[in-house]
């Protein structure tokens, strides 16, 4: 059996925006890696915007001193069962900028 991920992950939880063009989303990142994140939206937006490939940027801050904004590609949306109420996206990350982050060092 083949393991699916291949970087460890942690369970963050951390609230964030995510930005494609002129759609903001309120999301909570899930768990992040060091190539990849996932994280959960509720709102009534539809996501036809965020179909697998689309570029987009996620923006938190893992510190009051610290604002990240990642550039991220859509792998998967995922609809959460049986409600639809929400969705979760699953993306990689392009150019990680960990090395430069006091956060993540």
């Amino acid at each position: 059996m083949s393991r699916r991920r291949q970087h460890n992950r942690i369970i963050v939880g951390q609230k964030a925006l995510l930005i494609a063009r002129d759609i903001t989303l309120e999301v909570v990142i899930d768990d992040l890696s060091e190539n990849g994140v996932s994280v959960s939206t509720y709102s009534s937006k539809p996501l036809t915007e965020f179909g697998p490939e689309t570029l987009l940027t996620l923006s938190f801050q893992p510190t009051a001193e610290e604002t990240l904004n990642l550039q991220c590609k859509v792998k998967w949306v995922a609809k959460f069962q049986p409600h639809g109420s929400g969705s979760r996206i699953g993306m990689e990350i392009l150019n990680p900028p960990w090395e430069q982050s006091k956060s993540f060092l």
